[in-house]
C-alpha cells in the first residue's frame, strides 16, 4: 500500500475514471466463444464489484496474503490477489453464474489475470460494497454510532470514487475525531448515507475508531 496522501490534494480524486473497452471473452475448458445472452442476463461492472467486494470482505481470512480464483463451473471469473492487493474481472458475466462462484486458492504464479480482465485495486470493491451492499453498515464495530471517529488516511481507491460529500467529510474527520450523531449534524446528512460512507472509509482503512 503506498502511503496516505494529505488532505489538501485529494481534489486529484476526483477526476473521471476511464472506461474500459469490453472484450470478447472464451469458456476455459471449450475456449469457444459463448453464444449471444440477452443484455438483461449480464451483470453490470458495478454489480460485479459490489458483489464481489463484499464476499472478499466475508472471507477476508481465507484469502488473506495469497492469489484466489473466483470461478463458476469451471470458469475464471476474477483473479484476487491480496499479496498485490489487487482484482482482476472477467469483463461480461452472465448473472447465472453468480450464485454458483467461490474462491479457489491458487499459487502465486496464478496471478496474472487473461488479457481483457478489468483490473482494479482490492479497495474499489470494498469502497462501493460500504457504499451500495445491502447491509454493509453491519460490518461496523458494535457500539460505532456512539463512538468518536477520525480520519486516519485517505482511502487509496481508483480516481473518480470519492463524491464531494466525501471529501467534505474527510475535512471534517481530519480536523477532529466526532461521533456520527455530532456528523450528521453538523454536516446536515442523511443517516443511512452517511452510516454508508463511514462504512466505505472503515473497510478501506481510512477510519480511527475511538
Amino acid at each position: 500500500m503506498s502511503k496516505s496522501r494529505p488532505i489538501e490534494f485529494v481534489q486529484e480524486l476526483l477526476q473521471p475514471v476511464a472506461h474500459h473497452a469490453e472484450m470478447p471473452w472464451h469458456d476455459q475448458v471449450t475456449q469457444k466463444v459463448p453464444l449471444s445472452i440477452p443484455e438483461a442476463q449480464w451483470a453490470s461492472d458495478d454489480e460485479l464489484d459490489v458483489l464481489l467486494g463484499g464476499l472478499i470482505w466475508r472471507e477476508r481470512r481465507a484469502l488473506r496474503k495469497r492469489v484466489s480464483h473466483w470461478l463458476s463451473r469451471n470458469t475464471l471469473l476474477a483473479v484476487v490477489d491480496t499479496l498485490a492487493w489487487r482484482v482482476a474481472l472477467r469483463p461480461r458475466v452472465t448473472k447465472e453464474h453468480l450464485p454458483d462462484a467461490g474462491f479457489v486458492a491458487r499459487p502465486s504464479s496464478a496471478a496474472t489475470p487473461p488479457d481483457g480482465f478489468r483490473s482494479l485495486p482490492l479497495d474499489d470493491l470494498l469502497w462501493k460494497f460500504g457504499l451500495y451492499g445491502a447491509a454493509s453498515p453491519e460490518v461496523l464495530p458494535r457500539g460505532f454510532a456512539g463512538r468518536a471517529v477520525a480520519l486516519r488516511q485517505l482511502p487509496q481507491i481508483s480516481e473518480g470514487l470519492l463524491a464531494p460529500r466525501h471529501l467534505s467529510l474527510m475535512r471534517m474527520l481530519g480536523a477532529q475525531a466526532l461521533t456520527l450523531e455530532e456528523l450528521r449534524t453538523r454536516l446536515e446528512a442523511n443517516r443511512e448515507d452517511l452510516l454508508r460512507d463511514l462504512t466505505a472509509l472503515y473497510l478501506t482503512r481510512s477510519l480511527d475508531v475511538r
